[in-house]
């Protein structure tokens, strides 16, 4: 069944066929920080190179305290950062270690963090965090209660969800169900062995609601499958309406390049899956699938 499957990338994921990765994703979080002062190395890479191919991106800060009073320079590198990576998706928090602090330090911490990140960029922070480090690290709190909940747990066919969004109706926005040795790096254009793959609680219209982009379902890839590229197998099309725009990139964003007419006849040359959002017809030449919900080209049998 098709769903709406994120991908986290960083660093230690090696090099990208991002091509290949859109295939597969519906968006992506990319790792900008962790700590008081590391930046991800490819940070700036992929952040560009996910835009390239019309996915939308997302932030994430791995919140790693020393002391009771380094929240405060993690702070300044996550909210710089943000205003030099403008993403369509909202900014994430992780919090999954206290390094010994105690949980009204922590409790303290988590508080001000949230607070002075949105008085400085306009953004309310995305929490995530695990159950069981939650429960036992953090009191009730009331800055955590409120925030969107990105719940990780990789162990079943349901996430533990933290006490204080349990009886919120859905208890999660996001759950990071796949990560560590799952050996699907390579089928999601990845250099390394794993991929960290997040699910999205709803469908495509839930995600505009909250999010603001239009996004596609994707059928997620099993251990053991083998995807390829789409220039392998190109795709035969057919524009379904009137002045469909073609444009020099993906996204509406790209200048106008030209337009197809209904009926005429194409073939993908990036992609190979009619559930992608845009899609590459020649170089430079980029149309939409999917566009607010309206769906513009039929696959044609070859």
């Amino acid at each position: 069944m098709s769903k709406i499957i994120g991908i986290e990338v960083s660093e230690a994921h090696g090099d990208i066929d991002w091509s290949l990765t859109r295939q597969h994703v519906s968006f992506v979080y990319i790792k900008a920080s962790q700590g008081v002062e590391t930046v991800d190395a490819a940070l700036e890479e992929n952040w560009r190179e996910a835009g390239e191919v019309g996915l939308p991106r997302g932030l994430v800060h791995i919140f790693h305290p020393k002391d009771i009073k380094d929240w405060k320079k993690q702070l300044e590198l996550f909210t710089g950062l943000v205003g030099k990576f403008p993403c369509e998706l909202t900014p994430a928090l992780d919090i999954q270690t206290n390094n010994g602090l105690r949980k009204v330090e922590m409790d303290n911490i988590g508080a001000k963090f949230c607070k002075r990140f949105s008085e400085r960029t306009g953004q309310e922070l995305i929490l995530r965090t695990n159950a069981a480090f939650f429960n036992k690290r953090l009191p009730l709190t009331d800055w955590a209660k409120p925030r969107g909940l990105w719940v990780v747990d990789i162990r079943g066919d349901e996430p533990a969800v933290p006490v204080e969004w349990s009886k919120r109706k859905p208890p999660w926005i996001f759950w990071k169900y796949s990560a560590g040795e799952n050996s699907l790096g390579a089928a999601y254009g990845l250099s390394s062995t794993s991929a960290d793959l997040t699910r999205f609680f709803g469908d495509a219209t839930r995600f505009n609601k909250i999010f603001g982009v239009m996004v596609a379902p994707v059928e997620p890839v099993k251990a053991g499958e083998q995807r390829e590229s789409g220039r392998a197998a190109p795709l035969a099309f057919r524009s379904r309406v009137d002045h469909v725009i073609v444009r020099g990139g993906p996204g509406d964003q790209f200048p106008r390049v030209g337009e197809l007419q209904s009926g005429e006849r194409g073939f993908v040359e990036d992609f190979s899956a009619p559930q992608e959002l845009w899609v590459r017809i020649g170089e430079d030449r980029w149309v939409p699938w999917i566009l607010d919900g309206k769906q513009m080209l039929d696959k044609e049998d070859q």
